[in-house]
């Protein structure tokens, strides 16, 4: 997993919402399903913390609940770590500069990762970060992932949401340049297929907005 520039984080928050369509909705609802499925005493690892955005989210809805939040940019997890202290809640997370195959290995009880899978190549990669968040959670264990599909009947549509959120044209067209280039976005039954693969039963989608994804996991062992 590649990791951000510190100086990308400055900004990332005044960015992201005006270029990942549901940015805040999905962020709602992925801390729903956590807070649901989630009893007390519960740990949780944040894959791909970001400048912790995600975190705020669901320590609100998870009131009692420890976290683990590990990015590979040392920029993002600043940002995060800042956001913890303004917030009160920094003696809740363990913060690591980590991917998800560095990231401490304990047992957790569920696991969220946002926008991480796309920038991971289809040669091993994705199955590989997959793997290794399913190693470490424990049976029964829900996964939420957020992340853009192979979607390219809404590119046009996309790319007309991100301009009404007030993005000037020319900088649409970087990121629709940068969509089809850079990122290696999986089709949801190519993701549903990784996600089995590595331990999980069949993901359940409870999010789409043109072309984003949010599906949710169980943790399963082979018997």
């Amino acid at each position: 997993m590649s990791a951000f520039s510190d100086l990308a984080a400055v900004d990332y928050d005044e960015r992201i919402v005006a270029r990942v369509p549901g940015y805040r909705l999905g962020q709602q609802l992925a801390a729903a399903i956590l807070a649901n499925r989630l009893g007390d005493g519960t740990h949780v690892l944040v894959v791909g913390c970001g400048t912790g955005e995600d975190l705020i989210a669901l320590v609100r809805a998870l009131p009692v609940a420890d976290f683990t939040a590990i990015d590979p940019s040392a920029g993002m997890l600043a940002r995060a770590e800042t956001k913890a202290r303004q917030y009160g809640f920094a003696n809740r997370v363990r913060f690591e500069q980590a991917t998800a195959v560095d990231a401490p290995r304990e047992t957790y009880h569920a696991a969220l990762a946002s926008l991480v899978l796309h920038f991971l190549r289809d040669d091993g990669a994705k199955a590989a970060f997959l793997k290794a968040v399913a190693d470490r959670l424990c049976d029964g264990a829900p996964l939420v992932l957020i992340d853009p599909t192979d979607a390219s009947l809404f590119e046009d549509d996309y790319r007309q949401w991100m301009i009404g959120q007030g993005l000037e044209v020319e900088a649409a067209d970087d990121v629709m340049t940068r969509v089809r280039k850079d990122w290696f976005r999986a089709t949801p039954e190519r993701l549903a297929d990784l996600v089995t693969e590595a331990g999980f039963e069949a993901p359940q989608v409870f999010f789409t907005a043109l072309g984003y994804r949010g599906v949710v996991a169980r943790r399963i062992r082979a018997s």
